[in-house]
């Protein structure tokens, strides 16, 4: 293939840095089917005695593979025939991969103009990969996620809203819902609040503020001693200590029953790794063994906090979810540009047909989603809309919008360049969800003062209403207010769950 080609000569142009190694990468591009060869016809003499410094050659190589695999590049991004006079305009290595970015199609509907606002580069110079903004299948830290929540009518607190699978919270018993009374050698978490208009309003924005400062300092010390009320109202502290873990996605899987129906729950953080048996195949395929064997009707899955991950695992569970009338159907294509397309046939681009693997034979799969529900996601909601009847309901009006994915390209053991290379369409071709997919039932509460799985949270429980009726009696009353009647409400979420993405791996 050719990428290997590439990536032999790109091995040479960075241990030799000489002028005889760029002609050899001249040669690459050639070979490499890009649109307009007649851009390599030399304007000005080269200058034989010069040598490229390490930083120069990262942002020429950042050029070479944006250029090489961007989705984009055939419509928009431009051949020169000696890269330096691009890459050596700028003076770091995110303004190379900015300017490249501002060149793809205009797209008004997000900030930036354009329609790449997703590529990036990952740092990897450290051991541990810890500045890249990407973490798939191992984590590091608490796996805690926080937010301010009103307690009652004068007082808010840190309450845990996402706690991840693996982590040493999950590992101790933590669960969203949780708020958080004492935090290390801190009692003073209470948060002054006015919730006299009706609408509750910080009114210590100091203490508000210590407040955080306190919760992102606790998240990266070495240990940590937290003290939690839980829902039942008991008290517990707990002793934590910083490490890495492996991630579990499974949040929580229950199973609801009635007389007449019999409705599955998944609750999936993100799309990890599915391979050889692993332990997230195994506790996958045991979920959907037990789905099978309390012959589950309707599937609610919930991704309110699900970024991505890895493309191949989202089919698998696809391939769980799926119903006979797309069995062996289209379950998906990519678009990729010119040069990628060599590999469509037979490579990692070529078609997906569905290979179902379980015996469920679902009526409607209910999606629960919030505006950070993307990429692996969203793939996964499209796919089964044209075989299945898919309801999507929202914190908001639906999800992210992130219909493209990409590879990782490590450059000289320094970065690793994200470059969005493909985009997926189903089979009835739709792709056009740059906004997000919109949702059946919009502005249902994501409440965080109960825990994921609890058929009484709102979101859970538009679900549960609109499958199994009458399974919840009063849910708002019961659930939304305290002893009080007061309604309890979210403020800001403090530490937000990383963007995973929408993987590939290429070879």
């Amino acid at each position: 293939m050719y990428i290997i080609n590439i990536r032999s000569f790109m091995k040479r142009f960075v241990l030799l840095h000489s002028v005889f190694i760029i002609m050899l990468l001249s040669s690459v591009f050639l070979l490499s089917c890009k649109k307009d060869q007649s851009f390599f016809t030399s304007e000005k003499p080269i200058n034989t005695t010069s040598i490229r410094t390490d930083e120069q050659l990262v942002r020429d190589s950042i050029y070479y593979y944006y250029n090489l695999y961007s989705l984009w590049t055939d419509e928009s991004i431009p051949d020169y025939n000696h890269l330096f006079r691009f890459t050596d305009s700028f003076q770091t290595n995110d303004e190379v991969l900015g300017a490249l970015k501002a060149l793809t199609p205009t797209y008004n509907g997000y900030p930036e103009h354009v329609y790449d606002r997703f590529s990036y580069l990952q740092n990897i110079s450290n051991s541990s990969g810890s500045t890249g903004k990407l973490l798939m299948d191992i984590n590091n830290g608490y796996g805690i996620f926080f937010t301010i929540g009103a307690a009652t009518d004068q007082e808010a607190y840190p309450i845990v809203y996402f706690v991840e699978g693996g982590s040493p919270a999950a590992k101790s018993g933590m669960r969203r819902s949780d708020v958080v009374k004492k935090l290390n050698n801190s009692t003073n978490l209470a948060i002054p609040i006015d919730c006299s208009t009706g609408t509750c309003k910080i009114s210590d924005e100091t203490q508000y503020r210590n407040v955080l400062d306190l919760l992102f300092k606790s998240l990266n010390e070495p240990a940590m001693q937290i003290t939690l009320e839980h829902q039942d109202a008991s008290t517990e502290t707990m002793n934590l200590q910083y490490s890495s873990y492996e991630i579990n996605p499974i949040t929580k899987d229950s199973i609801y029953q009635s007389a007449n129906k019999n409705v599955g729950y998944l609750a999936l953080s993100s799309f990890e790794q599915i391979e050889n048996g692993n332990q997230n195949q195994q506790h996958i395929d045991q979920v959907f063994q037990d789905f099978q064997s309390h012959q589950i009707k309707d599937l609610i899955v919930d991704l309110r906090y699900n970024t991505g991950g890895y493309v191949d695992a989202a089919i698998y569970i696809a391939n769980k979810i799926i119903n006979t009338n797309g069995n062996q159907k289209l379950m998906l294509k990519y678009q990729v540009n010119k040069y990628l397309s060599q590999d469509k046939e037979n490579g990692d681009f070529r078609d997906v047909y569905f290979q179902r693997s379980s015996q469920l034979e679902l009526g409607t799969v209910y999606f629960l989603v919030t505006n950070i529900t993307a990429s692996a996601s969203e793939m996964l909601i499209n796919v089964l809309r044209p075989y299945m009847n898919v309801q999507i309901i929202a914190e908001n009006n639906g999800t992210y919008g992130k219909p493209v994915g990409f590879f990782q390209q490590i450059i000289m053991n320094k970065i690793a360049l994200w470059p969005v290379s493909f985009l997926l369409e189903n089979a009835n071709q739709y792709s056009d969800y740059w906004n997000g997919l919109e949702a059946n039932q919009k502005n249902v509460t994501d409440y965080v003062f109960r825990d994921f799985g609890d058929t009484k949270e709102p979101m859970i429980a538009a679900a549960i209403n609109q499958a199994m009726p009458g399974y919840n009696n009063n849910l708002r009353s019961r659930s939304l207010r305290s002893s009080n009647s007061f309604e309890k409400v979210k403020f800001n979420n403090i530490n937000n769950v990383s963007e995973k993405g929408l993987l590939k791996t290429h070879h």
